[in-house]
């Protein structure tokens, strides 16, 4: 099984890629995740194509595009994890996975693997490298015939969460199509009255256990489905209501009785 995660959009260039796999291996089954990744942000990709994962069978390659370098010097890459294989950009998009083996895609070796002419556009690599790949590792065809290994890879670098006495300090990390906000922090309050602070924006909420634990349009805070805290307002949308972007600082303090 192959997987696609991009911020293509949809039509033309998504379409391409999965042309290029299966003329390559018609047997293969191709799932689109989503073409909707925010233009050009690595770290959403990277939230997402780790969680997704998770919940697909071992040995499934994932294909993860979001590649703003495309052309430039950054690498093609698979990485091999104990669930299956990422093939992407080097660029960060495989920040939150945990390898086992790092390849550089060769682009002399996957052509010859292929049994084609080299013929790579530079500003397409998802369709001339990253799907040929793809389909070449659902065919069978070893790591070592398409590439080499190499030591590491690029990482983006996020502030991890601090702990002190009653507060709690991240950064957002995702924030999904109905305005919740997931944070870094790992789920550690018990239930009760909390002080929210995003940027320049502060704001009471309850720690509690789903959203119907408080009333429409209050913030709750809780525990999402992934294990990190999240910010929500029961039937609104709390990234607008905070004024929430990726990447910003998130303080949780408890408030005093």
């Amino acid at each position: 099984m192959i997987t696609l995660t991009t911020d293509f959009g949809e039509g033309l260039y998504s379409a391409q890629v999965k042309g290029r796999i299966l003329s390559i291996n018609p047997d293969a089954r191709v799932v689109d995740i989503t073409h909707s990744i925010a233009k050009f942000d690595i770290l959403e990709g990277a939230f997402l194509v780790n969680e997704v994962s998770k919940y697909f069978p071992r040995g499934t390659i994932h294909i993860a595009v979001v590649d703003p370098g495309v052309g430039g010097r950054r690498s093609p890459i698979v990485v091999e994890t104990e669930r299956g294989f990422f093939i992407g950009p080097d660029n960060g998009i495989f920040t939150f996975l945990h390898p086992k083996r790092i390849f550089e895609i060769s682009l002399q070796r996957l052509y010859d693997a292929l049994g084609e002419k080299k013929d790579v556009s530079s500003t397409f690599h998802a369709r001339d490298i990253f799907g040929p790949a793809a389909a070449l590792l659902s065919k069978g065809v070893g790591l070592g015939n398409i590439g080499k290994e190499k030591p590491s890879m690029e990482i983006i670098e996020i502030e991890p969460p601090s702990f002190s006495a009653g507060k709690s300090q991240g950064r957002v990390i995702y924030i999904d199509s109905f305005g919740n906000i997931i944070t870094n922090i790992k789920y550690d309050y018990p239930n009760g009255s909390i002080s929210v602070s995003i940027g320049k924006k502060k704001a009471k909420a309850e720690v509690c256990s789903t959203f119907s634990d408080v009333p429409e349009g209050r913030i709750a805070v809780l525990k999402g489905s992934h294990g990190f805290i999240e910010i929500d307002v029961h039937k609104g949308n709390a990234s607008k209501f905070l004024g929430a972007e990726k990447r910003a600082k998130v303080t949780l303090s408890r408030r005093k009785p």
